[in-house]
């Protein structure tokens, strides 16, 4: 008995323990990411002289058949790249709009289609602010299913099957490091949040059909997404940011 107590015991505080070293290990991560950015930022504002800093926040779907990933071609862009787009905020983001001085994104119109996309320019001060609220998840779109409606199962084709067992899974979430975007001439931070969509062998072979009634649809193998490139009539690049479904 006494054995078993001290046994009981035992465990008790190497698990304590543990959760301790964890929390710490965690808030230490978490603290050198912010030291990093701080000081980033507090270069690019003083030394460079900038005043803002792009966001793109977006969610990204990684749909796997039969061990390859489903890609779709960009609208904006000739490129292959993840099912997903942009998250949106909702007017009681508005407030911190005024209040931090936000700009909408220079580098798209603003249409019925992409208004409110959490793609937007933040004073350079405001980076790491911008990055934590993010996380809090308030006074933005969480749920992630819009755009796989409209990029994917909006399509005809999928009109008369049932998806009532699909299921959708987090996986992580990728905060690139702050870098100069040669396209849109200003530094930026590139978010994205992964889900996978798990399918059924039978949800799979319905996604394979389909691809072969549309090519704006490929489905490519982890090398064609390293290699950046796949080859169909042409060579068509692959969008870099494919590279977090992997």
């Amino acid at each position: 008995m006494k054995n078993f107590t001290l046994n009981i015991f035992t465990s008790l505080i190497t698990n304590f323990v543990s959760s301790i070293l964890g929390a710490v290990i965690l808030f230490i991560y978490a603290s050198k990411n912010d030291y990093k950015i701080k000081l980033k930022t507090l270069y690019l504002k003083y030394i460079k002289n900038e005043e803002f800093i792009r966001f793109s926040i977006s969610y990204l779907f990684r749909i796997k058949i039969e061990g390859k990933y489903l890609l779709i071609k960009g609208q904006r862009i000739d490129q292959f790249q993840p099912i997903g787009g942009v998250y949106k905020y909702y007017d009681s983001f508005k407030k911190n709009f005024r209040d931090w001085n936000i700009r909408d994104d220079s580098g798209f119109p603003i249409d019925d289609t992409n208004k409110n996309d959490l793609r937007v320019r933040v004073p350079i001060l405001y980076t790491l602010k911008m990055i934590q609220w993010f996380q809090t998840r308030q006074n933005r779109e969480v749920c992630v299913f819009r755009e796989l409606y409209e990029e994917l199962l909006s399509n005809e084709f999928f009109k008369n099957i049932d998806f009532q067992n699909f299921s959708i899974e987090y996986i992580k979430t990728d905060i690139q490091p702050i870098k100069y975007s040669e396209h849109f001439q200003i530094n930026e931070v590139l978010i994205a949040d992964i889900f996978e969509v798990n399918l059924t062998k039978e949800q799979e072979k319905i996604f394979k059909d389909f691809v072969q009634t549309n090519s704006s649809f490929q489905i490519v193998t982890e090398e064609d997404i390293k290699r950046e490139s796949i080859n169909l009539d042409k060579s068509y690049p692959i969008g870099k940011h494919s590279k977090n479904l992997i």
